[in-house]
């Protein structure tokens, strides 16, 4: 699980820089955290399969995990980047 967590923390870091703002990678940690605590629940009560909640932590799913951050990265730069043309006008 460690690759995951690394990720994580690139993103989160990305985030502090890209707001200029603790609170945006608080709120993404809390989301994380939640949505994990969400599906554990689920899994537990039958509703999800009990393989969910370690998505993520093993080698075969580095892949998806490095196409899920670059995705979110390249959102969040058009986002900004849109942010700074509306302001430019």
């Amino acid at each position: 699980g460690l690759f995951p967590r690394w990720v994580l923390g690139v993103m989160l870091g990305y985030l502090l820089v890209w707001s200029k703002s603790i609170w945006l990678p608080v709120f993404a940690h809390f989301v994380y955290n939640a949505m994990g605590v969400i599906v554990t629940y689920l899994a537990h009560k039958g509703q999800v399969p009990e393989e969910l909640p370690e998505f993520g932590s093993h080698v075969e799913t580095i892949p998806i995990t490095i196409v899920l951050t670059v995705l979110c990265l390249l959102l969040l730069w058009k986002i900004k980047r849109e942010a700074q043309l509306s302001t430019e006008v």
